[in-house]
């Protein structure tokens, strides 16, 4: 299983691995906040990018559903502008999508000018503790299509492009959505990429889009054998971060062993859950290759646990505030490493949007009852 990050800030993946011909090989890329979808492995077959939790309640557009969320497909393009009121706090434009106001601290703090602005990476030059106390809009005009603007009393002058301001309006639009919508297994036809279209900036573009929406893809033609020309696990993760290393190493492959450090070790059917909650930071985006099963039988579920934590919300809201509201603790220890984490099995943000689930009841840790 894969899952990729970003969409969020770059992500540092993790892979973990133990040095083993065959069996699961298991690459956890980590990414901020992207945590949550649950797996159960099994048979062998093509890699699954799986993403770990999410959190947006509306439907799922669709099998053939491959729009990109806000922000992913390009900036808005706004075809008109125009000044409809100006006042020394608060500038009001009409865009393409409507009436949109614009306080005066803050257009001075997005100063888009070269004496606000870095050209080449855009990052500020000035902070804000050095603004004026009192910072007002002297003058504001349409000129070529884009808006510009003078502050007072300091007198500078800067132009905001008009598709600049529609992006980042925040009169009339909803960012709560973290980009991920709830999904049952009935509803979902997961996105699939060929390894041999994997250069292609649209077929990486879908793949990425379906990871913030549904929180896995399957990517199909990687080497299953011992090919040194082949596309491996790690190539894939490629895609959406450098590897960063764990207790396992790199790669971290998976086959059941007479004196198990893990159950992850064992023939044991495992119960559906999230991986490495212990860990500081939790992956964020997991890459699971199924090189060979060695017996018959196994299967791999995949369950989406932002639409478990949404069911919740809607049938008990005491239960899903108790899960949301207290961190509890995670813990795996062997040979030579002890590792613990406190984290509540739902994240939300200030907004109550889910970012992540934690759900690991072989890890968990004797919790702290008060």
């Amino acid at each position: 299983m894969l899952r990729g990050p970003g969409i969020r800030g770059g992500a540092q993946p993790g892979i973990h691995r133990d040095a083993a011909p065959t069996g699961w090989c298991h690459v956890g890329c980590r990414g901020p906040g992207v945590r949550g979808r649950a797996v159960r492995t099994g048979r062998p077959g093509p890699p699954v990018v799986r993403r770990r939790g999410q959190g947006r309640r509306s439907g799922h557009p669709g099998a053939g559903g491959l729009a990109a969320p806000a922000g992913l497909a390009g900036v808005p393009v706004v075809t008109g502008l125009s000044v409809s009121a100006v006042e020394a706090e608060v500038l009001t434009v009409e865009l393409a999508g409507g009436p949109a106001r614009f306080h005066a601290i803050w257009l001075r703090d997005n100063a888009r000018d070269e004496g606000s602005r870095d050209v080449a990476n855009d990052q500020r030059l000035f902070d804000v503790s050095e603004l004026p106390e009192e910072v007002v809009i002297a003058a504001a005009e349409v000129v070529d299509g884009d808006l510009r603007v003078e502050f007072g009393p300091d007198g500078v002058v800067s132009t905001f492009e008009v598709d600049w301001l529609e992006a980042h309006r925040y009169d009339g639009v909803d960012r709560s959505s973290s980009g991920a919508v709830p999904w049952l297994a009935a509803g979902l036809e997961p996105q699939r990429l060929a390894w041999s279209r994997s250069d292609d900036p649209s077929a990486r573009l879908a793949t990425t889009v379906a990871l913030v929406r549904d929180g896995l893809a399957i990517v199909d033609g990687l080497a299953c054998g011992p090919d040194p020309t082949g596309a491996s696990i790690g190539d894939v993760a490629g895609i959406w971060g450098p590897i960063r290393e764990t207790n396992y190493g790199e790669v971290f492959h998976v086959r059941a062993e007479a004196d198990p450090v893990n159950l992850a070790f064992t023939p044991r059917a495992l119960n559906v859950h999230t991986d490495n909650p212990y860990r500081r930071p939790v992956p964020g985006f997991q890459l699971l290759h199924c090189l060979v099963a060695s017996e018959a039988g196994g299967v791999t579920v995949l369950v989406d646990g932002f639409s478990a934590a949404e069911a919740l919300r809607d049938e008990d809201q005491g239960a899903f505030d108790l899960l949301a509201g207290h961190r509890v603790p995670f813990r795996w220890r062997g040979d030579g490493f002890d590792l613990r984490n406190r984290s509540a099995v739902i994240g939300v943000d200030d907004r109550g949007v889910v970012l992540a689930v934690n759900y690991n009841n072989r890890s968990a840790a004797p919790f702290d009852t008060p």
